[in-house]
C-alpha cells in the first residue's frame, strides 16, 4: 500500500480542493485557536460538507476536554 498524506491547516474550499486533487487521503482541520490556520465549527463543517467522498477529515486538538471533544465531534462530521 502506498503511502497515505495528510494535508493540515486546511481553510479554504480552494486549498480543500487542492489538496484532493493532489491525491491527499486526510485533511487536517486545526481547532487550537492560537493557531492562525483556527476554524470555528461552523467554518469547518461548511469545509467538510464540500470535501469529495474519498477525502477524510481530522481535527487537531491541543490538549482537549471530553467536552470539547464533545462538542466538535456533535458539529463536524469528523472521520
Amino acid at each position: 500500500m502506498p503511502p497515505q498524506v495528510k494535508i493540515c491547516g486546511i481553510t479554504t474550499n480552494d486549498a480543500l480542493q487542492a489538496a484532493a486533487t493532489a491525491g491527499a487521503a486526510y485533511t487536517g482541520l486545526v481547532f487550537h485557536t492560537r493557531s492562525p490556520r483556527y476554524l470555528d465549527y461552523p467554518r469547518a463543517q461548511a469545509l467538510v460538507a464540500q470535501k469529495p467522498d474519498k477525502l477524510k477529515s481530522v481535527g487537531l486538538f491541543v490538549d482537549p476536554g471530553l467536552d470539547e471533544l464533545d462538542t466538535a465531534l456533535s458539529q463536524v462530521d469528523l472521520d
